[in-house]
């Protein structure tokens, strides 16, 4: 073919970093028994936000064309190309655009914060993630707790809800696990004495 390969490409599903490579599918618009090679490079909007071009080219062997990628990308839709030649006649280079978008991948921006209450006080453990369709899942010890599945959770402190709670961030692309922080009742306490004088007990020295 003196023109060069032509390659229709079809689209590309949305890409989330956790995969580490998408695909192009594509289709050749006339057969050939010429071997075929490849590369694809980016916008310049694309290689800033972190896409990098392929360096040489590289055999097309199946269906779709694999391009891997190495570090975090920012949500948004980015445009490429894609060059083909035939081996032997490098001279001649066909080019086909196509247009990729990324996805928010889950990351955690605020952690929740260890709690310390007087028994029978309600705490309030709170996470806070960046992502896309983000649900939510707090576990306590180790165990997964019925219906708690907001960014938020709060309970009444005491003997059973003391320990350690963490919670698990899902979104379109990855999740995230938070800190585990630690619920724990007080052991600051008040006295009152018969000559009316406060004592204060803190066997814990968490107060001063």
């Amino acid at each position: 073919d003196p023109d060069g390969p032509g390659l229709a490409l079809g689209e590309i599903a949305p890409f989330c970093f956790e995969e580490r490579e998408f695909r192009i599918p594509y289709k050749l618009i006339s057969v050939t028994d010429k071997v075929i090679e490849y590369t694809v490079r980016f916008s310049d909007e694309a290689r800033a936000a972190g896409l990098k071009d392929m360096t040489g080219y590289k055999e097309l062997t199946s269906d779709y064309i694999t391009v891997q990628v190495s570090n975090r990308v920012q949500k948004g839709i980015y445009k490429g190309t894609v060059y083909a030649r035939f081996v032997g006649a490098e001279a001649i280079v066909n080019s086909f655009e196509f247009t990729l978008e990324i996805l928010e991948y889950v990351q955690i921006a605020k952690q929740p914060v260890s709690t310390y209450s007087c028994g029978n006080d309600p705490f309030f453990l709170d996470v806070e993630a960046t992502g896309q369709n983000l649900s939510y899942r707090w576990f306590y010890n180790g165990e997964k707790i019925l219906g708690a599945t907001s960014s938020t959770y709060t309970k009444t402190i005491s003997l059973e809800t003391e320990g350690d709670y963490y919670v698990e961030v899902y979104g379109l692309c990855g999740m995230e696990v938070s800190d585990t922080v630690t619920v724990k009742m007080s052991a600051l306490s008040v006295l009152m004495k018969w000559d009316d004088v406060m004592y204060v007990q803190n066997t814990d020295n968490r107060y001063v």
